[in-house]
């Protein structure tokens, strides 16, 4: 009973910890070891350190010089000059250009500078250290804060750090959510640096030394020595010794690869497995938007673009569901896995952020026909590939209203309803046009899907009578047509079997003639309706020329029950036109790929051994189509698909293509350096020599191929090196576009990254669409914080924090708005500009960090009273001062907080002794009387030169395996030995005086906030 209690009380510290919201302690700074005084403390501005100019350059004993009028801070120490102008982003390194993540900048009346970039700028190594907030600053020589006392070990004893030990602390899906602790070596004056290599569990058997040193850059992560035991939060970029992305389901193991001075070095034992959890969120898209685009009545009308995720290789493909706005708060995941084929659009990847518009028979997950006047509420379903690794993620909802339609008849069903081989088979229903005053008749016209591209209003003018249907105005209803037995499609052909057709409507007027978008295709067959797979969709996906490169997606048939199994036929492209049901019934078994119905869409990677119709192996350079067939028992049922697009497989692979192209417009010069590109480096670069940057005029971009790319001219492309990381990059004044022309505002433009290869070259996919606009967009505020200070007391605030951009040039204010949690899906900037004056907090202008408390008397963004016990969110509102360029900017919502009602009471009686051995203290506390609102108590062994300010804050932080947990009654009285752990995870050692401290955790149904006891006595073994 005692080991579930104590289970339980584990999983409860876990479950609290993970929803509070607490302000974190200020950030140490510590050059060799030595503490560094500042006149302000540092800050954190996009994930980066910014400490005072003059503290950080004089404790690494380098001189400091700034100019007032050029605002400029030049540096030197030891041969190295440092030169860092005041808001660039590029500093110059005995002379040459090198870009830094944050810009120096003044804050607050001093100028804060980025203590990465200087300390490796002059040899030094700095690192972060997330459990304590300390940077550690390590000089090559020792001659920081310290000078003249140079290091000078003996290098002659080595041993390798011991006790590793790996947990998961975070939900992203991704290796940020391990954190590794590890004890330093006992010989660390011999230690150049440790890497932390990650392992899958099934492969640490083999794991030795030899592997660990040969492991790739990017594949571990370097620790440099601090004289401490160490706690390391991996980065989310970090990859597996073999090079693959950390992701959840996988069982890892984790190792500390040790590196000495004399190129020695020495491999830990492995920690035990750790597995990030399922239910992380690595695989969700952001950024959801939807776009009244379009004026049609129906789904046209409707664009909806997104971001895709960062562990994107996860993901099969995404799903854009229209969700009601009046029944989204009950559309969850469970119910979005549960949505009809027909009743979603379907995405494949393409592209770092991807754009849907739907058609013309788009539904919303009801089943209904979208239309105007509806509020609507899209999501995006990424479905995993591999839904035990990952299962399918949804994102949060993007709210929008169609407007009215401008009048188009709108295609809503064609079927196959008899079996008379001919145009009687054929129904075709469509919505009238909402004003019928100038029509004088409608018109259906069949097409051969095969043309239906190419036929539009003009052609549809030119075809004659006899090759279309008439139907005449009724006036009241929607229409249902079927067509005659004489029926033809506007070639004059009549309408057969096997043929693959696409209908279109012409609604006829006395001025102007309006014409529908196409129905989807269908194929006329002797079965009982058209029932055929669709939406073939073909991809190269691997680089063997064969098989294996191309990649086949359609949507199942709509009854399966009817059909055995599908067949794939790759056909060239060239004999496609004679390609039917007829032929395809008669194809060699071994010239089709067989496919088993799994109930879902089909997605399938060919064989090596695939052959086309023809009985030709597939192979790169040939241009082909792929149709799939739905197969009856009786052959005379089977339904043939339409063509898909056709495809060319490349055989390019020697290069590997770039990733994730990014664009941001950074200044304001109206050339290219108003352009900065970012893109993902190619796995291997040893197969590339370089890079280059080309800008594509968007409305060319969806037909720019590699052949264009290589042909275009080098001036009007930029050169850009390997750097062994990731690239970032502003362009020069002189960028050109593809074409020769300069880049300005107003142009859209797409990016593409040409590797080019040793052997061969490859393009990457483009970029988002972008248009420089001359002037600086508003942005929203980042690291939104709320928490609930004085919770315990009536005058309790709300305090609110969060980072603005820094450039707030076009900023006209901030507004804080809170919003209950339950609510907060239908937050947008719309919404939040609607807010009445008194229902949010209006902030000034004030610098890169913003703090604002509100009292708990404020209103929620509906003009209601805040509700003790129901959880908000706070959001803030980036006002623009209206400039026609600019747009205002809502952040994310903070965590959830909740105003509590009752008193968590603190623990008054606490006091430590000696047991008299030496080896052992006990430590024992009074539990209060009040206790009700108390689930448990963590005593906790502080340090006594960190107990004085030892804060609520940072108790509430410590982790449960540097804790001992007691219930008040009975386990009050803790006995602590060298065995045990102090907060910071090192072990309790003798000649340290110690104080013991008690938190008591809340048992979250009367009160949320925890309470902290003063320290205990003073204790020494």
């Amino acid at each position: 009973m005692r080991v579930l209690l104590s289970a339980l009380m584990v999983i409860s510290s876990l479950s609290l910890f993970s929803t509070q919201t607490q302000a974190a302690p200020a950030i140490k700074v510590y050059i060799d070891g030595e503490y560094l005084s500042t006149p302000q403390p540092p800050i954190v501005v996009n994930s980066r350190t910014l400490l005072p100019l003059k503290s950080v350059f004089e404790g690494l004993n380098a001189t400091v010089h700034y100019d007032a009028k050029t605002r400029t801070v030049t540096s030197s120490k030891s041969g190295t000059t440092v030169v860092l102008k005041l808001g660039s982003k590029t500093a110059k390194v005995n002379g040459k250009n090198v870009t830094m993540d944050v810009p120096a900048q003044t804050i607050r009346n001093r100028t804060m500078v980025p203590v990465r970039f200087v300390s490796q700028s002059f040899g030094a190594h700095a690192d972060y250290e997330p459990y304590s907030r300390t940077v550690h600053i390590s000089t090559a020589d020792g001659s920081g804060s310290n000078p003249g006392t140079p290091q000078n070990p003996d290098n002659t004893s080595f041993s390798p750090v011991r006790n590793v030990r790996a947990e998961i602390t975070g939900k992203t899906g991704d290796a940020s959510d391990i954190t590794v602790h590890f004890d330093k070596s006992s010989t660390e004056a011999n230690v150049k640096n440790y890497r932390i290599l990650v392992v899958k569990d099934g492969n640490s058997s083999s794991f030795n030394e030899s592997r660990a040193k040969s492991a790739s850059y990017g594949n571990y992560t370097e620790v440099n020595t601090h004289g401490i035991n160490q706690s390391v939060n991996l980065p989310a970029s970090l990859r597996d010794v073999d090079g693959d992305a950390i992701r959840s389901g996988q069982s890892y193991k984790v190792y500390v690869l040790t590196q000495g001075l004399n190129q020695k070095s020495g491999l830990s034992y492995a920690s035990s497995t750790v597995k990030i959890p399922e239910s992380a969120t690595g695989i969700t898209v952001t950024n959801v938007k939807a776009t009244d685009v379009s004026d049609y009545g129906d789904g046209r009308d409707l664009s909806v673009s997104f971001s895709r995720p960062y562990n994107d290789d996860l993901v099969s493909n995404y799903r854009v569901m229209v969700v009601k706005t009046k029944d989204a708060h009950r559309f969850d995941l469970n119910a979005a896995n549960a949505v009809p084929s027909q009743h979603y659009s379907t995405v494949y990847k393409n592209g770092s952020t991807l754009t849907e518009k739907l058609n013309s028979t788009a539904k919303d997950t009801a089943g209904d026909y979208i239309r105007n006047g509806e509020s609507y509420t899209v999501f995006v379903l990424s479905v995993s590939n591999n839904s035990y690794a990952s299962p399918n993620k949804l994102s949060t909802g993007s709210v929008v209203t169609l407007e009215s339609a401008s009048g188009l008849p709108v295609i809503t069903k064609v079927e196959d309803v008899s079996n008379y081989g001919d145009g009687r088979d054929l129904e075709v229903s469509f919505n009238r046009a909402d004003d019928e005053s100038n029509v004088s008749q409608y018109r259906v016209f069949v097409v051969k899907a095969r043309n239906a591209s190419n036929f539009n209003l003009a052609e549809a003018g030119k075809v004659s009578s006899g090759r279309y249907t008439e139907v005449s105005k009724n006036g009241y209803y929607n229409y249902k047509v079927n067509l005659s037995s004489s029926g033809r499609d506007v070639d004059g052909s009549y309408l057969r079997n096997g043929e693959s057709y696409q209908v279109f409507v012409m609604a006829v007027s006395w001025n102007k003639d309006r014409l529908s978008a196409p129905s989807p295709a269908m194929t006329l067959s002797d079965n009982n309706h058209s029932n055929a797979p669709t939406n073939v969709t073909v991809r190269d996906v691997n680089d063997y020329q064969d098989g294996r490169d191309l990649s086949v997606s359609f949507n199942k048939a709509w009854d399966e029950s009817i059909f055995h199994h599908y067949r794939i036929f790759v056909v060239k492209a060239s004999q496609v036109n004679n390609f039917n049901l007829y032929q395809a019934n008669n194809v060699n078994s071994s010239n089709y790929t067989y496919v088993n119905k799994t109930g879902s869409n089909i997605s399938q990677i060919l064989t090596s051994s695939t052959r086309d119709v023809d009985g030709v192996p597939i192979k790169s350079g040939e241009s082909y189509r792929v149709f799939v067939m739905a197969v009856h028992s009786n052959h005379q049922y089977n339904v043939l698909s339409p063509a898909s697009d056709a495809i060319t497989l490349s055989g390019n692979s020697i290069a590997q293509a770039a990733t994730n192209v990014v664009v941001r417009d950074i200044s304001d010069f109206n050339d290219g350096r108003d352009v900065q590109v970012s893109f993902n480096r190619v796995a291997d670069e040893k197969s590339i020599n370089h890079y280059r940057v080309l800008f594509v005029k968007a409305h060319q971009a969806s037909n720019f191929t590699l052949a264009q790319a290589n042909n275009v001219s080098s001036a009007n492309q930029a050169y850009v090196s390997k750097t062994g990381n990731h690239i970032n990059q502003a362009m020069l004044p002189d960028m050109k576009d593809i074409d020769g022309a300069p880049l300005r505002s107003g142009e859209r433009y797409r990016v593409y990254v040409l590797s080019v290869g040793l052997y061969g070259n490859i393009l990457s996919l483009p970029s988002g669409e972008f248009t420089l606009s001359g002037t600086h967009n508003t942005s929203a505020v980042t690291n939104v914080t709320a928490q609930v200070v004085n919770q315990q007391v009536s005058n309790r605030k709300i305090d609110i924090s969060y980072i603005t951009n820094g450039n707030e040039s076009n900023v006209k204010e901030y507004r804080i708005l809170l919003v209950r949690a339950d609510q907060a899906h239908v937050m947008n900037v719309s919404t939040a500009m609607s807010a009445s004056e008194s229902n949010f907090t209006r902030v000034a202008k004030q610098g890169v960090y913003v703090r604002q408390q509100i009292t708990e008397s404020a209103k929620d963004m509906l003009g209601n009273p805040l509700v003790k016990g129901v959880a908000y969110r706070a959001y803030v509102l980036t006002v623009s001062n209206h400039n026609p360029y600019q747009t205002s900017a809502l952040s994310n919502g903070s965590a959830e907080f909740t105003l509590s009602d009752h008193t968590v009471p603190v623990v008054s009686y606490i006091a430590a002794y000696s047991d008299g051995n030496g080896y052992s203290f006990k430590s024992v506390f009074e539990k209060p009387a009040n206790s009700s609102q108390v689930a448990y108590y963590a005593v906790m062994v502080v340090p006594t030169y960190a107990a004085g300010n030892f804060t609520l804050e940072q108790a509430n932080q410590v982790h449960s395996n540097r804790y001992k947990f007691s219930s008040g009654s009975g386990d009050n009285t803790i006995t602590w030995s060298t065995n045990d752990v102090d907060i910071y995870g090192g072990s309790i050692q003798k000649g340290v005086p110690y104080k013991v401290f008690v938190l008591s955790i809340s048992n979250g149904a009367n009160g949320t906030g925890n309470a902290l006891s003063t320290g205990s006595n003073e204790i020494v073994l």
